[in-house]
């Protein structure tokens, strides 16, 4: 096995919003970035644009992330979490108030 990676599917009405998700994830916990972003071209099955495969990393560990505009019988890939170990209570403060904002920003990101 060459490895294994953490992919986050967004679909229904989060379909498009991969690329806003993981810029947000990536400006939210020091240490990551976004590798590689790679877009549907035209006459493909998707949007033109959207997120064919994105790689990201938050502190060292790679993600995946995709939009997929099919028809699923979820809203986002519901067989996934996150934990996440802060240093400190005001970082765990700050990302819990970023992804929380209004009971919404962390549903529509995932």
């Amino acid at each position: 096995m060459k490895s294994i990676a953490t992919s986050l599917m967004f679909v229904g009405e989060q379909a498009g919003k991969a690329e806003e998700a993981i810029k947000f994830y990536a400006s939210l916990f020091p240490g990551s970035e976004i590798l590689d972003i790679q877009r549907y071209q035209a006459g493909e099955n998707e949007p033109e644009g959207s997120t064919k495969m994105a790689r990201f990393t938050i502190n060292g560990t790679e993600f995946l992330a995709l939009d997929s505009h099919l028809d699923h019988q979820f809203t986002f890939t519901p067989s996934m979490s996150l934990y996440v170990e802060c240093e400190s209570t005001s970082e765990i403060e700050k990302a819990f108030h970023a992804l929380a904002e209004g009971g919404r920003r962390a549903n529509a990101l995932g």
